[in-house]
């Protein structure tokens, strides 16, 4: 299991290590230089290399902020993304085969790749907001698995 506390309150930090149910550093989310209209996070696996990049960008349609997450790790290109149809809001998911399969907002989701659950997540609502665990079923897709639910948390 993993999980991954609330980020709008932890983004202000520089470095953000995520671990697993044994203390275990999974992976590690370093604050990089980016253009004032994005945040953007170098993503260091456990082995201490970096695999990729997880960047922010703003964009508004009036006043709702409409933020589009791009991640690149491991040869994945994923991109989140909140739009809004018909004055109603929702998320998407693109890229790589991954999906989300139930209620982002409900108490559980799961994340495939390819139509094959690769983890499920339980959603914890906790004083400062809400926090993620995830019980990664695949492993050989942990590290973008993470990556989306530090997304997801960064862009809700």
């Amino acid at each position: 299991m993993v999980k991954i506390l609330n980020m709008r309150v932890s983004t202000k930090l520089k470095v953000i290590k995520i671990t697993d149910e044994n203390g275990e550093e999974i992976i590690t989310f370093k604050k990089s230089i980016a253009l004032p209209t994005r945040s953007r996070y170098s993503i260091i696996n456990a082995n201490n290399e970096n695999i990729g990049t997880i960047e922010k960008m703003r964009y508004n349609f009036g006043l709702v902020d409409l933020p589009q997450i791009d991640i690149s790790v491991n040869n994945n290109e994923i991109r989140i993304k909140r739009d809004m149809k018909e004055f109603k809001e929702f998320y998407e998911i693109m890229g790589s085969d991954f999906s989300i399969v139930g209620n982002l907002f409900g108490p559980h989701f799961i994340i495939n790749k390819n139509e094959k659950a690769v983890a499920s997540v339980t959603i914890e609502k906790e004083e400062i907001g809400r926090s993620y665990l995830a019980d990664i079923i695949d492993k050989s897709n942990e590290e973008q698995v993470i990556c989306i639910l530090f997304a997801l948390s960064w862009i809700m």
